[in-house]
């Protein structure tokens, strides 16, 4: 029937409007660095060299992105770049791990891929480590002598 509200595809109740994204169209290291990009377009004007302040990396590390969110897993020196990054981002942007790596704000880690939730689980270690860190030279130099 023309005008009905079963007639519109949008009402229908078997489409699922609010369906997350397939986790693994939206994870890896090319979608990570759309989002990074995005917030520095958005908080620093797409200024990188202001985005490397803010987040206390190397410019050369924004600049070749994609690289730096895809190390080589034997390079540990990468890995660690790649967490101090996406760490900051988080820190720095008021971000969620979850959307940075997933593209969605509360990803299930149980239906992630392995390595999604693996570096999940690794970025959310190094956004901690980053706020104790934090609270302690905080705490240092507040602290009565």
């Amino acid at each position: 029937m023309p005008g009905s509200t079963t007639s519109s595809p949008l009402r229908d109740p078997r489409v699922d409007q609010l369906a997350l994204p397939d986790p693994a169209v939206t994870c890896g290291a090319r979608a990570t660095a759309a989002r990074i990009r995005s917030l520095i377009a958005h908080h620093d004007g797409g200024d990188v060299c202001a985005a490397a302040r803010r987040l206390g990396v190397p410019v050369r590390r924004l600049v070749q992105l994609d690289a730096t969110l895809d190390p080589d897993p034997a390079d540990a020196d990468g890995r660690a770049a790649l967490d101090a990054l996406l760490s900051a981002a988080v820190l720095r942007y008021d971000s969620s791990a979850a959307w940075l790596l997933t593209g969605c704000h509360e990803a299930d880690a149980s239906m992630l891929p392995t390595e999604v939730a693996q570096q999940l689980a690794s970025v959310c270690l190094a956004v901690a480590a980053r706020v104790v860190e934090e609270f302690q030279a905080t705490a240092a130099v507040t602290r009565p002598a």
